[in-house]
């Protein structure tokens, strides 16, 4: 918990978002037809078919390793249909002429507000992760990566559901933007790493978990806590210098060792800015998002920029677009865009003082979005890096004396 670090000035007239009573979120693993989908994928991969024990096994692996991963969320996980109120559906028995698609979720539902979606995997589409095994030979590693590999995909799908994202994943231990430009693969040891951020086979045989961004997300999804975190309403009041700035109270997390805060806002006007502070340690890192574009709920969306301003008003850090390649985030390159939402991944905290995020909309832009930013009192960056390039310092950024500045040079838009 953060408690003990996290200092704050006078509460604004910021209100909190009903929520719905808390019920906790039940999981119906189906496996309808899981056993033909075993069999294709058995003669897909040229090995001995899977008797009835060993299905057993695999979905008893599966379920160990889903609950391992859901740890601390209210998640109950049964292979018996429930027969009435909402659940969430992992299917693994569906068949697709898609081949490589391992997995689809219904949509990205940030905060989970729709309920009893579909979460697919697609079983028979991983023979690629059993083929370099014959007959009995190794049969139980066979086994065991097999079973994983089918967890692993069934928690990713069902993150996507309840709002995790691709990108999410490089918000992890080791990833800061002194290492934007090689992060090491750190992001791949997490759930919702994917082919895109550099995920290969022995990944995906590993026990993936959430990273702490990944947990912070989640815990303002409805019904995965008891106690879960306020969502915010931006405030009516002007915040939109940093003399009016928006004092921002942040939550701490009973999900991950953060402290955060979760705000819907909307920049209504051309040029509009809206300024949001709060007060840091030195050695703490903080993380934030503005989601817009892949809010899949709404039409009003902004294309938004984001800044960091220390304690003196000068900006530390700013960024536009989120982009990400395997071991590379936010180059700056078109090819590499994600959204035009706006990401900070562990911005190290040089001193302490009240700091200040604001978010606009790029080219007078304007539209709905939702803010959330996190805490940590820890630094969390882990990698020492090689000495940068020309390229590496454009994508990855500077450190100067008493902290970090970032900006976005041929590729900003202002």
């Amino acid at each position: 918990m953060l408690s003990s670090g996290i200092l704050f000035t006078a509460v604004c007239a910021a209100f909190a978002l009903q929520s719905p009573s808390y019920a906790g979120i039940t999981a119906w693993l189906d496996y309808t037809d899981f056993d033909t989908r075993l069999g294709e994928l058995a003669a897909t991969a040229t090995v001995t078919p899977y008797t009835t024990d060993e299905q057993t096994l695999i979905r008893a692996n599966i379920l160990s390793d889903l609950q391992d991963i859901y740890s601390g969320f209210d998640v109950s996980f049964t292979e018996v249909r429930p027969l009435s109120g909402d659940y969430e559906r992992l299917v693994w028995g569906l068949s697709t002429t898609q081949k490589g698609l391992l997995g689809l979720a219904d949509s990205l539902d940030l905060r989970n507000l729709s309920r009893n979606d579909v979460s697919r995997v697609y079983t028979a589409n991983f023979a690629g992760f059993v083929s370099e095994f014959d007959g009995v030979d190794q049969r139980d590693a066979q086994l065991g990566q097999l079973s994983r590999t089918l967890a692993g995909t069934a928690a990713h799908e069902l993150a996507h559901n309840l709002g995790i994202e691709h990108c999410d994943c490089y918000a992890c231990a080791g990833i800061s933007p002194a290492n934007y430009a090689d992060t090491n693969g750190w992001q791949n040891n997490q759930i919702s790493a994917t082919g895109g951020t550099g995920l290969r086979e022995e990944g995906r045989e590993a026990l993936r978990s959430f990273s702490f961004w990944e947990r912070v997300k989640l815990s303002y999804a409805e019904a995965l806590l008891a106690d879960p975190p306020p969502v915010l309403a931006e405030q009516t009041l002007v915040h939109d210098s940093l003399a009016t700035a928006q004092n921002v109270s942040l939550t701490d997390l009973t999900a991950t060792d953060a402290a955060s805060a979760f705000i819907t806002g909307a920049i209504s006007a051309a040029n509009e800015s809206d300024y949001f502070s709060f007060t840091l340690l030195a050695g703490q890192s903080l993380t934030a998002r503005v989601h817009s574009q892949t809010l899949g709920r709404s039409s009003d969306r902004v294309d938004s920029f984001m800044s960091l301003l220390a304690p003196s008003g000068e900006v530390l850090f700013e960024d536009d677009n989120i982009e990400y390649n395997g071991n590379v985030l936010n180059s700056g390159l078109e090819s590499d865009r994600y959204s035009l939402d706006t990401f900070f991944v562990n911005i190290p905290v040089a001193q302490d003082g009240t700091y200040t995020l604001a978010v606009r909309g790029v080219g007078g832009d304007t539209g709905a979005y939702e803010f959330v930013v996190a805490v940590y009192n820890q630094p969390l960056s882990a990698v020492v890096v090689p000495e940068t390039s020309t390229f590496a310092l454009g994508a990855a950024g500077f450190l100067l004396g008493s902290g970090l500045f970032w900006r976005r040079r041929a590729w900003r838009h202002l």
